[in-house]
C-alpha cells in the first residue's frame, strides 16, 4: 500500500479528529456552550430549567424533531409503567419459584409449530425474523423507502422477541429465567441497548427533560421504581449536551421495553400452565422449588467445543448480563498479536507462503499508484508485485494494530490491580483518574481498529470476483465523499438485487456505512452474517476466505468492546465518548490512535512500495516459486534454494531501505514484537544422493566348496566335521534419509513446554503427520479436512471455540500448556492446503515445541 494510500485510509478511519463534530443529520441539537464563570453557568441552568424549548429556539437551535417534556410529564409515565413491572415481575417471580421445571418440560417437548402458535398468541404481533430491523432496511431499500418507514415498533422496542429465535428450545426458557429471577434494573443498559437500530435510523421519538437524572431501583415500593432526580448544573454541562443522549429520554424507552418484555413473559407461563387453576393466586401459598440447572451455553464436552462468539453474541439478549472477565479477554488478544506475529514470520520464511498468500490478497483488493491514488481492473487481479506489497504492508500494520491493543489492554490489567475489586459499583467519580484514562484510550484504540478493518472489508468485498456484480460501477468513485458524510453507505447494491431475498448483501452494504461506530449494531451484523453463513452454503460460497479474515478480526474487535462496555457501561453513550472525557482530546489525538508511530508507519510502507518492479524481465511469482511440495530431487532443492535466496534478498533490500528511512532504526526496534533474534529461519541444504548400500553376494571357493560337501555326509552319515562355518548373508539393511529437512529450528526461544508424546489414534496422527510434513518419509501428502485438525487438536487436550468469520481460538487444559493459539478455517474447500498447513505446523513447533516424534501411533 503506498504511503499515499495509507494516509488516506487513516484520514477515513480515524475518528478523532471529528469527535467534537455534530453529526449533519438526524434531529439532534449542537453542544451547549460552556461558559468560564459559575454564574454563567447558573444563569443559563436557571433559563433551561424554566423553558428548555424557547432556551433552544432563541440560539438558533434546530428542534422541531425534539418532544421537550415536563417533569409531571415523565414522573407520570415513569410511575405508571413501573407499577406495571414490578407487579408482574413479583407475580413471574412467584411462578417460576414454583412451576419453572414444569414450564421447561412442557415448552421441550413441543413442537416448534406448537412454540410459535403460543408465541403468536401471547404476542400477536411478534415479530417474525431474527434481527427484524435488518428485513426492514431491505424492503425498504426495494421500495425506495427510508428504513425507518418499513420497521414496526415491535422491532424496534422488543427485536429479540421473534419467531425465528423463540421458537428454538432454549431462547425463551433463557429470558423466562433471567427476568423472573433477576430485578429489572439488572437489564437497563442491555435493554437500551437493543434499541440501536432504532438509533441508528432515527426511528425512536427524541424526548427530552432537561435537568433530571432518571435512576432505577426495584428495592423501593413499586411507584418509585423510576424516579427522577435533579442533577447539578456542573453534571449537566458534561453529560447533557445532547438532546437525544438525556437519561430521563433512555428511561422511558428503558420502561417501555421492560413493561411489554414482563407482560408478555408472564402471559406465556399462564398459557404454557393453562390447566393450573388460579395459577396466579395459588403460587403464593405453594412451596418454593430449587432452581433448575443452568442453561446457559458451555463448553460441549462430548465435542470438545466452546459456544462460538456468535452463538454467545445470540444468546446474550436473553440471558443476565455478565460480569466482564479481563483474563479471558487477555487470552483472546495475546493469541491474535501471535497469530499476526507468525503470519508475518511465516512470510519472511517461506516462498511458498507468500506468493499463496499474494495471490489470494490479488483478487480483493484495489491498486494504488504513488499519489494515493486507486485505480480497479474490473476483470484483472493485482500485478503479482503489487499483490507481494500490499500482502506485507498489511501484516506489518495488522501486527502494530494488535501490538497497541495488547499495550493498552496490559496497561488497563496493571492499574486493576491497584484498584479494588468493587469499584464497578461506584459512582464514576469513585474510579481512579488513570485507571479511567487508561480505559478511554483502549476503548478509542478499538474503535479506530474497527474502521480500519472495516474499509479493509469494503474493499475486498467490492473487489472479490464473487460478489463484485451486486455493487454500483461508480460507488469507488464517491467513497472519499461519502467518508464524511454520517450515515452514506460505501457500497450500494445495483437495482437488481435490491430484493429482500439478498440480505446478505445488504448487510455488508450497512457494515461500510459511516458514522459512530458504537451507535450502530455491529456486533448484531456480524452475528447476522455469521448465522447466514452457518446456515447456507450457497451464501457462503460468495465469500472469499479473505473476506471471511476479516469478519473473524472485526467480531473480535466488537467482543472486546462490548466486554469493555458491560465492565463500565459509562464509558460510551450513544456511540459516542461521555461528555466527562471532553478534556481529553489532547490525549485522544497524541496517545490513543490506533498507530501511534504513524509517520513512522507511513515511511515503512514507503519503504516497501518502493521494492524494485521488475515483473516485465522476472516475475515475482516466477521469482518465489517454491516446489517444497514435490519430492526432493537435485532441481528442486535448487529452485528451492534459489526461491529463499530471492527472498532474502527482498527483504534485506526492505529492511535496509526501512533503516535508512527510519535514521537509522531497524524494523525490529520500530515494532518490537518483529524483533527475531531468538528465531533461525529455516533453509533448504543442500541436494544429496543417496547412494543405494551395495549387496554383496560371497561366492565359494573351491576349498570351501569341498568342506561344505563333508559336511553334507557327514550329516547323512553321522561322521562329524571339525566345528561349523557359520555364514550369515544381508539382503540390503534398511537405511535412513541423510538429507536434512526444512523443519521449524527446536532451539526456539519460546519453547517452554517440555517434551510431552501423545499416543494418537489413526484419524488424529494422520493430521499431525500432515503438518509436520517430511517428503523424504513420505511418498504422498495427504489433505488434511478441518473437522479432521478440530477433532486432533481437541484429542491432545484443547477446547476449540469459534471467533467468528473463519477465525478458531484453541485454549489448552492440560498441565504445562498456558498460551492460547488461533488458526483460521479453510474456505471454501473444508482442507487445509499444504502452504497453510506448513505455516500451522511450525507455529505449533514455535508454541508448544511439537515435531512429528511428539506423536505416536496407539497400538
Amino acid at each position: 500500500m503506498p504511503p499515499g494510500a495509507l494516509r488516506q485510509f487513516y484520514h477515513n478511519a480515524n475518528p478523532c479528529s471529528c469527535c467534537a463534530k455534530e453529526k449533519p443529520d438526524g434531529p439532534h441539537i449542537p453542544k451547549i456552550a460552556t461558559e468560564s464563570t459559575e454564574e454563567a453557568t447558573r444563569a443559563r441552568h436557571e433559563e433551561l430549567m424554566a423553558d428548555s424549548k424557547a432556551w433552544f429556539a432563541k440560539n438558533d437551535y434546530d428542534v422541531k424533531d425534539v418532544v421537550f417534556m415536563n417533569r409531571e410529564e415523565v414522573e407520570s409515565i415513569a410511575q405508571s409503567r413501573s407499577e406495571s413491572i414490578i407487579a408482574n415481575w413479583n407475580l413471574l417471580r412467584r411462578v417460576l419459584s414454583t412451576h419453572e421445571e414444569v414450564i421447561r418440560r412442557r415448552w421441550m417437548k413441543k413442537t416448534r409449530k406448537q412454540r410459535q402458535m403460543i408465541l403468536r398468541q401471547a404476542f400477536p404481533r411478534i415479530s417474525k425474523e431474527h434481527n427484524p430491523c435488518f428485513s426492514a432496511v431491505m424492503i425498504g431499500r426495494a421500495r425506495g423507502q427510508l428504513p425507518v418507514e418499513c420497521m414496526s415498533e415491535e422491532s424496534i422496542y422488543w427485536p429479540y422477541l421473534n419467531l425465528d429465535d423463540l421458537s428454538l428450545p432454549k431462547p425463551f426458557l433463557l429470558i423466562l429465567n433471567a427476568r423472573g429471577r433477576n430485578s429489572p434494573e439488572c437489564f437497563a443498559t442491555a435493554d437500551f441497548s437493543s434499541l440501536s437500530f432504532g438509533l441508528v435510523f432515527q426511528a425512536l421519538p427524541h424526548l427530552y427533560l432537561y435537568g433530571y437524572h432518571m435512576n432505577f431501583n426495584s428495592q423501593r415500593e413499586p411507584a418509585r421504581y423510576a424516579i427522577l432526580t435533579p442533577a447539578t448544573p456542573h453534571d449537566i454541562g458534561k453529560d447533557f449536551s445532547r438532546l437525544n443522549s438525556t437519561v430521563p429520554g433512555e428511561g422511558l424507552h428503558v420502561l417501555k421495553v421492560q413493561e411489554k418484555t414482563m407482560e408478555f413473559l408472564l402471559a406465556m407461563s399462564g398459557i404454557i400452565l393453562h390447566d393450573v387453576q388460579g395459577l396466579l393466586s395459588s403460587v403464593s401459598q405453594s412451596p418454593s422449588l430449587p432452581e433448575p440447572p443452568s442453561l446457559l451455553l458451555g463448553f460441549d464436552q462430548t465435542v470438545g467445543e466452546m459456544p462460538s462468539l456468535s452463538d454467545i453474541a445470540a444468546e446474550a439478549v436473553y440471558r443476565m448480563p455478565t460480569a466482564t472477565n479481563l483474563a479471558v479477554l487477555g487470552e483472546l488478544i495475546t493469541a491474535r498479536v501471535e497469530a499476526a506475529i507468525d503470519h508475518i514470520w511465516s512470510l519472511h520464511q517461506d516462498p511458498g507462503y507468500l506468493t499463496d498468500t499474494a495471490r489470494q490478497l490479488s483478487l480483493h483488493c484495489k491498486d494504488y499508484d504513488f499519489d494515493g491514488k486507486y485505480f480497479y481492473r474490473p476483470e484483472k487481479p493485482l500485478p503479482a508485485w503489487s499483490a507481494i506489497r500490499w500482502a506485507i504492508c498489511i501484516a506489518i500494520a495488522n501486527v502494530d494494530k494488535w501490538c497497541q491493543i495488547q499495550r493498552c489492554f496490559q496497561t488497563v490489567l496493571s492499574l486493576k490491580g491497584d484498584t479494588s475489586d468493587d469499584v464497578v459499583n461506584h459512582d464514576l467519580h469513585d474510579w481512579p483518574r488513570p485507571y479511567v484514562e487508561a480505559l478511554v484510550i483502549l476503548s478509542m484504540i478499538l474503535n479506530e481498529a474497527t474502521l480500519i478493518e472495516l474499509l479493509v472489508l469494503r474493499d475486498a468485498v467490492y473487489c472479490s470476483p464473487l460478489t463484485r456484480h451486486f455493487w454500483e460501477e461508480d460507488e469507488m468513485e464517491r467513497v472519499p465523499k461519502a467518508v464524511r458524510n454520517s450515515r452514506v453507505s460505501f457500497l450500494t447494491p445495483k437495482q437488481d438485487y435490491k430484493v429482500p431475498d439478498d440480505l446478505l448483501m445488504a448487510l455488508f452494504s450497512l457494515l461500510t456505512m459511516a458514522g459512530h461506530i458504537q451507535e450502530r449494531p455491529i456486533r448484531q451484523e456480524i452475528e447476522h452474517i455469521d448465522r447466514i453463513l452457518s446456515s447456507d452454503s450457497n451464501q457462503r460460497a460468495k465469500i472469499a476466505p479473505f473476506t471471511l479474515d476479516i469478519l473473524a478480526n472485526v467480531q473480535v474487535l466488537q467482543e472486546i468492546q462490548y466486554q469493555l462496555v458491560q465492565y463500565c457501561p459509562w464509558l460510551v453513550h450513544h456511540g459516542e465518548m461521555r461528555k466527562e472525557f471532553a478534556g481529553h482530546i489532547e490525549l485522544r489525538t497524541q496517545d490513543s490512535n490506533l498507530y501511534k508511530n504513524k509517520d513512522k508507519l507511513i515511511r515503512v510502507t514507503s519503504v516497501v512500495c518502493g521494492l524494485p518492479l521488475r515483473e516485465i524481465e522476472h516475475p515475482a511469482y516466477a521469482l518465489f516459486d517454491y516446489p517444497a511440495d514435490k519430492r526432493r530431487t537435485a532441481q528442486n532443492v535448487t529452485q528451492m534454494q534459489l526461491a529463499e535466496d530471492n527472498l532474502d534478498g527482498m527483504w534485506a533490500k526492505m529492511n535496509s531501505g526501512i533503516q535508512a528511512i527510519l535514521g537509522g532504526e531497524s524494523l525490529a526496534e520500530f515494532l518490537p514484537a518483529l524483533n527475531f533474534a531468538g528465531r533461525v529461519l529455516q533453509r533448504t541444504p543442500d541436494f544429496v544422493m543417496q547412494i543405494p548400500p551395495t549387496i554383496t553376494v560371497d561366492q565359494p571357493s573351491s576349498a570351501e566348496l569341498f568342506t561344505h560337501l563333508q559336511e553334507v555326509a557327514a550329516t547323512i552319515n553321522g561322521d562329524f566335521s571339525p566345528a561349523q562355518k557359520i555364514k550369515l548373508k544381508t539382503r540390503g539393511a534398511n537405511t535412513t534419509d541423510p538429507v536434512q529437512e526444512t523443519e521449524e529450528s527446536k532451539a526456539q526461544d519460546d519453547q517452554t513446554v517440555s517434551k510431552q508424546v501423545f499416543s494418537l489414534k489413526a484419524r488424529d496422527h494422520k493430521v499431525f503427520r500432515a503438518l509436520f510434513y517430511q517428503p523424504s518419509q513420505d511418498t504422498t501428502l495427504g489433505q488434511i479436512k478441518w473437522y479432521d485438525f478440530l477433532h486432533a487438536m481437541i484429542s491432545v487436550g484443547f477446547t476449540a471455540q469459534k471467533l467468528g468469520g473463519s477465525a478458531w481460538q484453541f485454549t489448552p487444559t492440560t498441565a504445562g500448556y498456558e498460551r492460547c493459539i488461533s488458526f483460521h478455517e479453510p474456505h471454501p474447500d473444508s482442507k487445509i492446503s499444504f502452504w497453510v498447513g506448513r505455516h500451522m505446523g511450525g507455529r505449533l513447533t514455535r508454541a508448544y515445541g511439537w515435531d512429528r516424534e511428539t506423536f505416536t501411533l496407539t497400538e
